[in-house]
């Protein structure tokens, strides 16, 4: 399976590279600031596109890249918010995400739609004849909308056929960049084969000869099989934020044992990104340090070489020295030499406990224990484990014991199913029971749910510690503030809500008595309401909105727009 992915990845890789002659019109009249770039490290995944400045604000006008027309539209309150699909007759799609506002046709349409629904969160297909673009047309204006950290335009291309993204700077060759990627610690893991041993992290910082040259000084002592990570960034010039690397190559002796470059990946791959560095240290420290060795489950497609999964056999070779070479995609280039020596002395501990379930990583395991059920799909796991759990009293609030499953700081690829026994049966209110993950300062975060025959089921993305509680409080509805959106042109009305623990899913907005469009920017805990229609004098507003667990909260407002 990995093989033909690998084949047809490859083949696409060759057909880019003899395609990507063609230079996109530039989406913004800007010149183009990174603030985050093609297969740049995020949470759970990689990133799928590259990140353009808007120079801190919303409103900049954005171009097509192409002649084409727009074959999607995508409106949510998360992810790229407002988006815009454009495929091009040469085989591309350009995607344009975090938008503020759409373009006057391409707003009625989706405004239209957001009526006819009575919702804000709208996908549509355009036919091919119906919004038709030439390159340069302004399409939108840039904004912060969806799963957004400040204002900024996403960026992508994408083989229209395959809906795979590519690096945008295959084709984009006018970004500043002449600084090289800067390498922070150097990582040494003795291991066993099956990568279910380990010996305690060695963690250097290098000494820095040049701008482009790192050396570790003194050799590090390791156990028979050794394994490389490294922290490094990179950035594109003063003005652009830290980006992630481009390119990585480790030698060992001068032979090439392992690479990887980011070009071509699918987004059923992205992840293959919690195999891809050391999770456990990410989740435990918040650091993050990736990994120049592969771990039996990572099938992630951008590895160019790898010999022996990229571990090092110091048994064999007693003393070698690793060459790890980062670039970004400018081609500006940093290497680090780092000398090793093997120590027979050395002894690896097992990542388990004797008694406990092996799981093999490549098979279906179902786990039944009296008061839970946790299904571990084939292929959720980067390796073996020995499975372990324990199991505390719920205590006040909770309709379950907590149960700690294993260690959060295990790297998984797919999610799991995970169903608690609850003791609590009153019809009236099993509705709003409820899965929650407990982080260690004993912060809880609510996990999408069910109530069903004495279980409370969900679907989880990490290990962890989960319990049954209940949500009965609906969300809070607070201030409400009127301004002027100067993109819009308009009246801009601002209400703040605030939901206590499963999460506001439902609101309506009601305008002298009508159904009216708004939209909830999560992140800044507020429902916007922008008054593109006419009004004159003092309106009515009323506000219902409701969280994952049915619980409901109305208010009505009169506002003076004078």
């Amino acid at each position: 399976m990995r093989l033909e992915s690998t084949i047809a990845l490859t083949l696409l890789s060759l057909l880019t590279c003899a395609q990507n002659t063609w230079v996109p019109f530039p989406p913004m009249a800007l010149q183009p600031v990174l603030k985050g770039n093609y297969g740049e490290l995020r949470s759970n995944h990689f990133h799928s596109g590259i990140d353009l400045s808007t120079q801190g604000k919303i409103g900049q006008p954005v171009r097509a890249s192409a002649d084409g027309y727009v074959s999607r539209i995508k409106i949510s309150e998360y992810g790229y918010g407002k988006a815009i699909y454009i495929d091009h007759p040469n085989g591309y799609t350009t995607v344009y995400g975090h938008l503020h506002r759409l373009a006057p046709a391409i707003e009625k349409l989706v405004t239209d739609e957001q009526y006819k629904q009575s919702k804000f969160s709208v996908e549509l297909f355009p036919e091919k004849n119906q919004l038709v673009v030439r390159a340069g047309d302004t399409i939108a204006w840039s904004g912060n909308s969806g799963s957004s950290a400040g204002p900024h335009l996403h960026y992508e291309i994408r083989n229209t056929k395959s809906e795979i993204p590519l690096n945008p700077l295959q084709f984009i060759k006018n970004v500043k960049d002449t600084i090289p990627p800067v390498i922070k610690t150097i990582s040494v893991y003795g291991v066993n084969k099956n990568f279910t041993e380990t010996e305690e992290v060695k963690e250097i910082i290098p000494q820095r000869k040049t701008d482009i040259e790192y050396v570790v000084e003194n050799p590090v002592a390791t156990s028979a099989l050794a394994g490389l990570g490294y922290c490094a960034v990179d950035v594109a010039n003063d003005d652009s934020a830290v980006l992630g690397v481009y390119e990585m190559e480790m030698y060992a002796g001068g032979q090439l044992m392992y690479s990887y470059r980011m070009d071509d990946f699918s987004f059923d791959e992205t992840r293959n990104i919690n195999g891809h560095i050391d999770y456990s240290k990410k989740q435990h420290e918040g650091n993050v340090t990736e990994w120049c060795f592969r771990l039996p489950g990572n099938s992630f497609s951008q590895h160019r070489q790898v010999v022996n999964n990229g571990i090092i056999r110091m048994d064999s070779l007693k003393t070698v020295t690793l060459k790890l070479v980062l670039k970004d995609a400018a081609g500006n280039s940093s290497t680090c030499l780092i000398p090793l020596k093997y120590d027979s002395q050395i002894k690896l501990k097992p990542l388990r406990m004797a008694g406990e379930q092996k799981i093999v990583f490549d098979k279906k395991t179902e786990i039944k224990r009296a008061g839970y059920r946790l299904i571990i799909p084939e292929g959720a796991l980067f390796r073996n484990i020995f499975y372990h759990d324990s199991v505390k009293k719920g205590g006040k609030g909770f309709f379950s014991p907590k149960y700690t499953l294993y260690d959060y700081g295990e790297p998984l690829k797919k999610n799991l199913k995970l169903a608690l026994r609850t003791g609590y049966s009153d019809s009236t209110y099993t509705n709003k029971l409820l899965l929650v993950k407990i982080s260690d300062k004993g912060i809880l975060s609510a996990e999408n749910s069910f109530y069903k025959n004495g279980f409370v089921s969900g679907s989880i993305s990490t290990f962890g510690t989960y319990a049954v509680t209940m949500d009965t409080v609906p969300p809070q509805i607070g201030d409400c503030t009127v301004s002027v959106d100067s993109v819009y042109n308009c009246p801009l009305i601002a209400v703040s809500v605030k939901d206590n623990l499963s999460g506001i899913k439902t609101y309506a907005a009601k305008i002298n008595g009508n159904w009216y469009l708004s939209e909830y920017d999560y992140k800044n805990d507020r429902i916007l309401i922008y008054l593109t229609q006419p009004f004159e004098g003092v309106i009515k507003l009323e506000l219902t909105v409701g969280d994952a667990k049915q619980n409901f909260s109305s208010s009505v407002s009169e506002i003076n727009l004078q």
